[in-house]
């Protein structure tokens, strides 16, 4: 894992640079996530490169990052597939910090992965998997990373019609290849943002989906209370492309200290080149909606 810190609040500066070996495994689609002390890694790993070992989280030290520490600690562990590997699936998203208020003191990170009754790993229901990560730099024997609640959702299908065969499933205007939708990848989608309001703690997230048939849309989540009574606050399926024709996926979506929410993500279709494209929600808007319109 190759990872570079600015020296200085300039992000035109110098960098510190750090190569953090993963032994045999090579790290395939590594995510990454800032943390109150550290910064959070999941991988999927593959021994030499080829057969699945499972998936891999890191917990590297951020204050010894930031001053330069050439060896700065690292805390890991490897989750082998094992008997149900639907509880990783094709990888975990890592937390990433938004805001200005910090976790609580001595709050585990948390990472979330999606399982999907309809996928390949034998699920055996459409769930979010919440996971927590204590990394103890003090006493690292004593660091734990724990699926700690599996939280039912709203039935969702990841398996587009194109796959597990052919990745390429979304169409795109003046040509006849078609592109990546990513979504039969059991796993949500950069980022899991996070943010403290003080009142409560919320996890926002997304994955592509089958929003109707051969059409692709968006599902979306905000978790709260993580580290208390772990619940979905609210959830939807972003799919304008039901009536419209328009695939939507590959999303990132986060909140901002009021409350209201932006969800960013891919649009194509025969008729459109591939495209960014937004929508949000407000935080008094009903519960589930995204009805603030689109941007281009």
């Amino acid at each position: 894992l190759c990872i570079a810190i600015s020296t200085t609040p300039d992000p035109t500066g110098t960098y510190y640079r750090y190569a953090v070996s993963t032994g045999a495994n090579f790290p395939d689609y590594p995510k990454y996530g800032v943390g109150r002390s550290a910064y959070f890694v999941a991988t999927r790993e593959f021994l030499n490169g080829a057969s699945f070992a499972g998936i891999g989280v890191y917990a590297l030290n951020r204050a010894q990052m930031i001053a330069g520490n050439p060896a700065p600690q690292v805390i890991s562990f490897l989750v082998p597939p094992g008997a149900t590997p639907y509880n990783t699936g094709d990888g975990l998203q890592p937390a990433d910090i938004d805001g200005s208020v910090l976790p609580p003191a001595g709050a585990p990170h948390y990472f979330v992965g999606s399982m999907d009754n309809g996928g390949p790993y034998g699920a055996p229901q459409d769930a979010l998997t919440l996971w927590k990560f204590n990394a103890d730099f003090g006493t690292p024997a004593n660091s734990t990373f724990l699926l700690t609640n599996t939280l039912p959702v709203a039935a969702f299908d990841s398996m587009f019609p194109c796959t597990p065969s052919a990745r390429t499933c979304i169409p795109q205007a003046g040509t006849a290849q078609k592109i990546d939708i990513l979504s039969y990848r059991q796993r949500i989608v950069h980022r899991l943002a996070y943010r403290n309001y003080g009142t409560h703690e919320s996890l926002v997230t997304n994955q592509s989906v089958e929003a109707s048939a051969g059409m692709a849309g968006l599902r979306w989540y905000e978790l709260r209370d993580p580290n208390g009574t772990p619940t979905i606050h609210q959830q939807g399926t972003y799919a304008p492309g039901s009536s419209d024709g328009i695939h939507r996926w590959m999303g990132s979506v986060a909140m901002d200290a009021a409350g209201n929410m932006a969800l960013g993500y891919s649009a194509s279709s025969p008729s459109i080149y591939p495209s960014v494209w937004y929508t949000g929600r407000l935080a008094a808007d009903p519960l589930g909606t995204m009805p603030q319109g689109e941007g281009v």
